[in-house]
């Protein structure tokens, strides 16, 4: 039986990776969302099989819709503004943080494993580097938009790993 997985991000460099590793398998049905306005990222997944492309702003203006009807079975979340030059609050607060926290309390709710990927930038200028609040230093507004979406998770969420 096929299980079928979502993406985020999965036509950039990590996440075409892992997509072609689950690709390798024969064993899932990937959706993958993403921005494709960089149409080099096509190369990274155009010649994978068992594949389909969803545009990140559809998939996530109709997220209730899509996870009814796809119903996968895991969900990925690479997918992310991820520039560290980025300075636009308004843009980084609705694709790294609203997109994020709607997409894991949908999962949630409808008992739907995901992984999201945080991101080592949340450390900052740190010396350290343990996962403690204590050590997080956020330099930039990406970074904060990651820890934002961290703490969100550690507040809301008390199983998530």
């Amino acid at each position: 039986m096929i299980k079928k997985i979502i993406v985020t991000g999965g036509s950039g460099f990590i996440g075409s990776n892992l997509v072609r590793q689950l690709s390798l398998s024969n064993a899932w049905k990937i959706y993958i969302v993403d921005n494709f306005k960089n149409g080099r990222k096509l190369l990274n997944i155009s010649h994978l099989p068992r594949i389909e492309l969803i545009h990140f702003q559809e998939f996530f203006n109709f997220l209730p819709d899509y996870i009814e009807r796809l119903s996968p079975d895991a969900v990925v979340h690479l997918g992310a503004s991820s520039a560290t030059t980025q300075w636009d609050g308004n843009l980084l607060y609705r694709r790294n943080y609203i997109c994020t926290k709607e997409l894991i309390d949908i999962c949630d709710e409808s008992g739907i494993p995901i992984v999201y990927a945080s991101s080592a930038s949340v450390y900052g200028n740190s010396t350290s580097f343990s996962e403690n609040p204590t050590n997080e230093c956020p330099i930039n507004a990406y970074a904060c938009s990651k820890l934002l979406i961290d703490n969100y998770v550690r507040t809301n969420h008390k199983n998530a790993v």
